[in-house]
């Protein structure tokens, strides 16, 4: 809310006739940013989905995980947005919508490797909902805790808390 459009487009180097153009406000503009976030994290969930269950339950075992990596690696490389988005002064709603992405991409990751396998669920699908979402909120706030701590930890430091994290939840 206090970034206008006068400073966007100095920092951006173009005209006010360019930016209006392309977007009808900076709120349009954060909008785009935010759903290229998301797509990009979606993007490293989905390959995760097509290496499959078993690599995954794996990795998660060693309490290690090279898609967990991905995720940390992706956050660094977009840190000064995500930073910006999650912080508890951004007031649209990003942290909420990047953690029901999350939630939903993992739920369809599960239904697609238990077809796979012909393991019907255990847990009712209401259960199943609320702990990938709580899940799915421990990711974000993971990330936004991280990134508070100028990621003094290296992404593979992360990566192994994470996991340790997911495996934790197993059980439930």
């Amino acid at each position: 809310d206090q970034i206008s459009v006068k400073h966007i487009i100095e920092k951006a180097d173009i005209g006010r006739s360019t930016f209006y153009f392309y977007y009808d406000s900076k709120y349009e503009l954060a909008e785009e940013i935010e759903n290229e976030l998301i797509d990009g994290f979606l993007d490293i969930m989905h390959q995760l989905r097509k290496a499959g269950r078993t690599l995954y339950y794996e990795q998660i075992m060693e309490n290690h995980n090279d898609f967990f990596v991905e995720y940390f690696k992706f956050v660094k490389a977009h840190s000064q947005a995500f930073k910006a988005f999650l912080s508890p002064q951004y007031s649209t709603g990003f942290s909420t919508r990047f953690t029901k992405s999350i939630t939903k991409t993992r739920l369809q990751t599960i239904q697609i490797w238990r077809q796979d396998t012909g393991n019907p669920s255990l847990r009712s699908k209401e259960a199943q909902y609320y702990r990938e979402e709580v899940l799915s909120s421990l990711y974000v706030t993971l990330f936004a805790s991280w990134l508070n701590q100028d990621m003094d930890l290296s992404e593979e430091e992360m990566a192994g808390i994470l996991a340790a994290i997911w495996n934790s939840l197993t059980s439930i």
